[in-house]
């Protein structure tokens, strides 16, 4: 397999079980590397769950010894794995996500547009992220951000191919949500990768679907609306293909 291959992963997150939800990640980049995966996505706070009032005493960072077994399995298997958690940057908690490349050393997003009520835990981030992987260079979302049309935007102007979004999308949220991914990819030239919660989390109902766009802005593969699955896009000679593996306990 030539390494070209994407993965969204539709996850579940306990509160506050960060032993307990790495131990979930790992599960699922475990298949997820069966099929050669080059990158997976997994979704907003996915460490910890959806939680922000236990981001204090709960916020990560990409150091931490509970997440080594991430830079191991991207060096095993050659994949970049961008999983979601609070982080602490010198006073300020943001909500992060963490990429965990091979051979290198972790690095930070940090979410720069809050959702309503999140500005009570959180403050906006600065950090940037991008990044190669085979075919493509990623540029990297966090929920909220995708409302802003500028936040694609300056990806794209920064040579972005590909828009790695870890969110938790509600029912009542996604069609807009998903109408606004699809227009990025059709209207930037670029994939669009969107990993959703698999089942509630932080009170909140996820309406899972996670997604994969292709760069002219088609469907390529979308998840169930509920349950643990990996939203899978790979690319050879003839074009691109998109399946859905469903997750079994």
């Amino acid at each position: 397999m030539s390494g070209e291959v994407f993965v969204a992963a539709q996850s579940s997150s306990v509160r506050g079980d960060i032993e307990g939800n790495v131990k979930g990640h790992l599960r699922l980049i475990e298949k997820a590397a069966k099929h050669g995966a080059a990158l997976i996505v997994f979704p907003e706070l996915s460490l910890t769950g959806y939680e922000p009032d236990l981001a204090e005493s709960h916020h990560l960072e990409p150091s931490d010894s509970r997440l080594e077994p991430f830079q191991e399995m991207a060096d095993k298997h050659i994949m970049k794995i961008l999983v979601g958690a609070p982080y602490r940057e010198e006073e300020n908690l943001h909500i992060a996500a963490f990429l965990y490349q091979p051979g290198e050393a972790p690095l930070v997003y940090t979410k720069h547009h809050l959702h309503d009520g999140e500005e009570k835990y959180f403050e906006s981030g600065t950090h940037g992220l991008s990044f190669d992987v085979p075919g493509e260079r990623v540029s990297v979302a966090i929920c909220a951000d995708i409302a802003h049309p500028e936040h694609a935007e300056n990806a794209a102007a920064n040579g972005a191919t590909l828009y790695a979004a870890g969110v938790l999308i509600t029912p009542g949220g996604y069609d807009a949500d998903a109408a606004l991914l699809q227009g990025y990819a059709e209207n930037h030239n670029m994939m669009v990768v969107m990993a959703n919660f698999a089942s509630p989390s932080g009170g909140f109902e996820s309406s899972g679907k996670s997604a994969i766009w292709d760069q002219l802005g088609n469907l390529m593969a979308i998840g169930p609306p509920q349950g643990e699955a990996l939203v899978v896009v790979s690319r050879d000679l003839s074009g691109l293909h998109g399946k859905v593996i469903s997750i079994t306990r």
